[in-house]
């Protein structure tokens, strides 16, 4: 028999401390035409492979000095010695013994008592397959023999290294206590990994539930496609490792940008990698991998420390990522209740639809950090959904858009009454696109609940785009369920507010003109000086709490009538004094109607200063300039004008420019300069005209 190096007959080493098996291997291997070395001790076998260099080793694994494992261990740290062919051979049938033997090193395992032919071709075959030339390593022993005190000396150099290992092990393990962000600890990993490997480059593939993330940190200068290529090998070898694995949308950190290149094109491409793969709770969750440039730089030591640190690593890695997931949605959580919170004592105090519907939208999105979202509510009569609010970029163009129940996410949703958390829109069968294409706003991912109040479908509630480009999730389905519960009451509180508002105006009004009924000449009055009262407020820029005082109060005005004699309010002649001071109680009459209604008690001051004149010449409390409030002085400007304007009895009304010059010439005496600009401006603008 040859080795494979130039005609010789190959020498085997076999190191046992039973003269029985090495006898009975001897004889094997001979009859084979092999050249046989005999080793009694771990010591011996290592300092004869040092000296004898064989081609092959077959080695027990239970020795005195050393035992098979370690010397196989030291032989894979040379790198002249590292190709040689070792095969474990043990009595023990153990798979903790194969494990250890596989992960130290060895070619293959053999269990005694083995079978005589089936030793002689698995020697002949590593001897055939091994292409590792021994040149170097017998030069070596040609040139320096090993005395066994030069052996005992590499054993414990060997010792120290695996103390060293051990510390460093031990460091990773204590990292979890030491630090919470998981980002640092991949940092300090690949930093302990580099005092004992030298590497171009470390890159992490960690999977995550929604997006993965790559972690590149290099040590000499590279470009982007170095670390392209190192990504596309991770993809790879997860695809191996996980049936089904599919690569996600990923973060990719660089700890030290310094050393990328852009502009060095022809930088060196990875010649040599080596790959270990994260396991947490017999899940593989990523591979760690180093490279570098130059060809056949790593020992299959190297494989074996960055396998043992990797592994304790992983768990550190693990813990560290859940505590900083845990923290995250914890701080997510307090923020969410405390909007929710917020929400809760908003909107039991706010009964304006619009406003109540924009805030909601604003408040969801907050919860949720989404990019965008929108408050669909359903129409019972058509049976369709209409966008009562939106906020996002090119929200402004789905007012008015309505949705058939079962079209798109929202129509779905409403048509179920169950939510959905929408991954990737694009790509969802269900997905209407033509909201997308009218607006030019991309749908990537989407959160949507249905509004229900009392059983009833109220609506549809959606969130678009997660801020950070991930997904929407559990947790924020069960924000967004808690938000969307108080919402739902506070929309329907709202709509029976609009429902009792409208009610109640429809009965001021009604009310208003059974009073302006009583005279022809006056009927409708009430309805116009609302209008031109209006007018005015909108003019000035009023809030919309006192514009609504203001419509109330324009309507009733003159209820204090009801009150008056119809002999003196249908008179057709000239009033005398007497009857004059009788129609000048309208006021205070239409106020002692109103003290004992709480609900009213803010239309009181239109009723009973809108006969109040600026320069405090008025009735009945004879009040002067600002002393009357804003609401009768614009009222009295009102009131005034129709009453010129308007047929009497008595007279035929003026035309609008007499009327109009006669309040511009009581402007700050009859009347507030400022309310009557406000009225000019009106005129002018057409909001006010005769009816």
């Amino acid at each position: 028999m040859s080795d494979n190096s130039g005609g010789k007959i190959a020498k085997i080493l076999i190191a046992d401390d039973s003269i029985t098996m090495i006898k009975l291997v001897d004889m094997v291997l001979s009859r084979a035409g092999y050249q046989v070395v005999v080793a009694h001790d771990g010591l011996e076998a290592i300092q004869k492979i040092y000296n004898e260099v064989p081609d092959l080793i077959i080695s027990d694994v239970t020795m005195p000095g050393m035992n098979g494992y370690q010397v196989c261990r030291l032989i894979r740290e040379d790198p002249v010695l590292q190709g040689i062919p070792f095969i474990m051979l043990t009595a023990k049938d153990q798979k903790s013994d194969k494990f250890w033997g596989i992960k130290t090193g060895a070619d293959d395992f053999i269990t005694k008592p083995f079978n005589p032919e089936d030793l002689a071709s698995r020697v002949a075959g590593f001897l055939e397959k091994s292409g590792g030339s021994l040149i170097e390593a017998r030069a070596r022993a040609a040139s320096k023999p090993q005395t066994k005190e030069e052996i005992i000396t590499r054993v414990n150099d060997l010792l120290d290294k695996k103390l060293y290992e051990s510390t460093l092990l031990n460091e990773v393990a204590s990292l979890a206590s030491s630090m919470e962000n998981y980002h640092e600890i991949v940092l300090k990993v690949v930093e302990i990994i580099g005092k004992v490997i030298e590497y171009q480059a470390s890159t992490l593939l960690l999977l995550g539930e929604e997006r993965d993330e790559v972690f590149h940190f290099v040590t000499r200068p590279c470009n982007r496609e170095y670390l392209t290529q190192l990504s596309t090998v991770a993809d790879s070898e997860m695809e191996r490792l996980l049936e089904g694995y599919s690569p996600k949308r990923r973060d990719v950190i660089l700890f030290n940008e310094e050393y990328l290149d852009p502009a060095n094109h022809n930088a060196d491409k990875p010649a040599d990698i080596i790959h270990v793969p994260l396991r947490v709770r017999n899940a593989t969750v990523g591979v760690w991998m180093l490279a570098e440039a130059r060809e056949e730089q790593f020992l299959p030591s190297h494989r074996q420390f960055l396998s043992l640190i990797v592994n304790q690593a992983a768990t550190v890695l693990d813990n560290a990522r859940l505590y900083t997931q845990m923290k995250s949605f914890s701080e997510a959580r307090e923020r969410s209740l405390q909007i929710i919170s917020r929400v809760g004592d908003l909107t039991s105090s706010m009964d304006d639809i619009e406003k109540l519907t924009d805030l909601i939208i604003q408040f969801a999105s907050q919860v949720t950090n989404a990019e965008a979202g929108s408050l669909i509510l359903y129409d019972r009569e058509s049976n369709d959904l209409y966008f009562q609010s939106a906020i996002g970029s090119k929200s402004c163009n789905l007012k008015n858009q309505r949705i058939q129940m079962g079209q798109g996410f929202a129509g779905h949703v409403a048509e179920s009454q169950e939510p959905l958390i929408i991954k990737d829109a694009q790509h969802d069968e269900r997905f209407n696109k033509s909201f997308d294409r009218q607006t030019g706003f991309i749908t990537r991912s989407m959160l949507c609940i249905p509004l229900m109040i009392k059983g009833e479908l109220l609506g549809v509630l959606q969130v678009i785009n997660k801020q950070d480009e991930s997904y929407f999730h559990e947790g924020d389905l069960e924000m967004l369920k808690t938000l969307g519960a108080q919402i739902a009451s506070a929309i329907d509180n709202a709509n029976m507010y609009e429902q009792m508002k409208s009610l109640f105006l429809s009965t001021v009004q009604s009310l208003s003109s059974a009073i302006d009924a009583k005279n022809k000449y006056t009927n409708d009055h009430s309805r116009r000086v609302t209008i031109y009262s209006m007018a005015i407020a909108e003019e000035l820029g009023l809030p919309c709490e006192v514009c609504d005082n203001i419509r109330l109060s324009g309507l009733l005005h003159d209820i204090g009538k009801i009150g008056i004699p119809e002999t003196i309010l249908d008179k057709t002649s000239r009033l005398t004094d007497d009857e004059f001071n009788e129609i000048k109680k309208h006021p205070l009459i239409g106020a002692r109607i109103m003290e004992p209604i709480k609900p009213m008690q803010k239309v009181i001051p239109g009723m009973r200063y809108h006969h109040e004149r600026y320069d405090g010449r008025g009735y009945p409390d004879r009040l002067k300039g600002k002393e009357i409030p804003l609401v009768g002085r614009i009222i009295a400007v009102a009131d005034t004008f129709d009453a010129m304007t308007s047929d009497r009895s008595y007279r035929k009304g003026l035309s609008p420019q007499i009327a109009i010059e006669e309040i511009r010439n009581c402007s700050g005496t009859q009347f507030d300069p400022v309310i009557v600009e406000a009225f000019l401006s009106a005129w002018n603008k057409g909001r006010i005209r005769v009816l």
